[in-house]
């Protein structure tokens, strides 16, 4: 009975490194993946429009915050 538990819950070899695969893959993608949010998210547009909307919402302290990231991460922008 042991005998049986123990060999039907092996993993060939071949699965196994399936499976690794497929993490590593997924990991790379992932990282890809964050990396790509990161650029949108902080593209000098969406910036300079976040930047404006807390403005026109009299919201300055957010306003500011967003303009200052836009200077930080894109210093030569001028839209």
């Amino acid at each position: 009975m042991i005998v049986t538990a123990l060999l039907s819950s092996c993993v060939s070899e071949t699965e196994h490194q399936e499976v690794i695969n497929e993490k590593v893959s997924l990991s790379v993608e992932n990282e890809n993946l964050k990396t790509e949010l990161e650029e949108i998210k902080f593209s000098a547009p969406n910036l300079l429009a976040e930047g404006k909307i807390f403005f026109e919402a009299k919201e300055f302290s957010k306003s500011r915050d967003k303009f200052q990231t836009l200077f930080e991460k894109h210093p030569l922008y001028e839209g």
